[in-house]
């Protein structure tokens, strides 16, 4: 799904994903389940209203709020025939992801919601419902910035033992990322593995001093062990730069994965690790990994030596 959007809409996905302004977490759950509860407490009310509950161990851990431990409980035929299924990160529910339930399964404080490529957000940005697809996604404050609030949780989606290839280039980062090429070639394979992919303009920034700037936000792309949302930033029609977004839960696999790909870091401050020769960042003060083309290397460079 491709969506073009405007720079209003992007500032209302910023707002919604940043500042909680109706409601906390403890006022939203799906047939009873919250978000921070304990698997225990989630199993035992589950058992409750689910004929067949399942749950799954994850190891070695992929979830981006993770740092230790993930496990998965799901049900299939909840009540009225809904489905569910609670991601626990650290032994707390962090991402609750529920299909075709009934609004009595549905609680949540009365708010006018917003509106942002098909979902209903919840001020706060902790509610987001997809009415066309009859979903509803809980997420705590963290997981919004590596928009986990469009991960739907494959459980409910697809076979557990049909992954998604991650699909890399010989320099080892997503083959979509391949600096230097026009949008105009690169764009059938963003429509093919991007689920959404969304297209925007914006006032150029990039240091190359651009006369344009289109952002495409890719999402579900797989990528360091987990489906990822991809800012690929195009400067003049080119690919200059790409952001992936990451959580800091998970900043340790994130350093063993690129350290393993690109060697070890030609250098190392308080907020940035450099790879494969100032194209590769690992940035720490904010959960991120940059990619820049040769072209850029140099200006991100000096700024990570800062």
């Amino acid at each position: 799904m491709k969506i073009r959007i405007c720079k209003n809409l992007v500032l209302l996905i910023g707002v919604c994903a940043t500042h909680s302004a109706v409601g906390d977490e403890g006022d939203y759950s799906l047939s009873g389940v919250r978000l921070g509860e304990s698997y225990e407490a989630v199993e035992k009310l589950l058992r409750e209203s689910c004929s067949e509950l399942q749950s799954e161990i994850v190891a070695p851990v992929s979830f981006p709020l993770a740092s230790e431990s993930e496990q998965h409980i799901f049900c299939k035929n909840l009540g009225e025939g809904g489905q569910i299924a609670v991601t626990f990160a650290d032994g707390k529910a962090v991402h609750i992801y529920g299909k075709d339930l009934s609004e009595s399964d549905i609680s949540r404080p009365d708010a006018e919601p917003n509106i942002a490529f098909g979902y209903q957000i919840d001020p706060g940005g902790l509610f987001w419902r997809n009415a066309a697809e009859s979903t509803v996604t809980l997420v705590t404050a963290d997981g919004r910035h590596p928009n986990l609030f469009l991960w739907k949780n494959p459980r409910l989606e697809e076979p557990v033992d049909q992954p998604k290839p991650a699909a890399l280039s010989t320099k080892g980062l997503p083959s979509i990322l391949d600096f230097g090429t026009s949008i105009e070639l690169l764009m059938p394979l963003f429509e093919s593995s991007c689920d959404p992919l969304l297209v925007h303009d914006l006032e150029p920034s990039l240091p190359s001093s651009p006369t344009t700037q289109v952002q495409l936000d890719c999402f579900n792309q797989h990528f360091l062990g987990f489906p990822r949302k991809i800012e690929a930033v195009f400067g003049d029609g080119i690919l200059e730069l790409a952001w992936i977004l990451t959580a800091k839960q998970e900043e340790e696999r994130i350093r063993v994965i690129l350290t393993e790909t690109f060697g070890s870091p030609a250098r190392s401050t308080e907020n940035w690790e450099m790879y494969s020769e100032g194209t590769v960042y690992l940035r720490k003060d904010k959960p991120e990994v940059l990619a820049v083309s040769e072209n850029l290397a140099p200006f991100y460079m000096t700024q990570s030596g800062e």
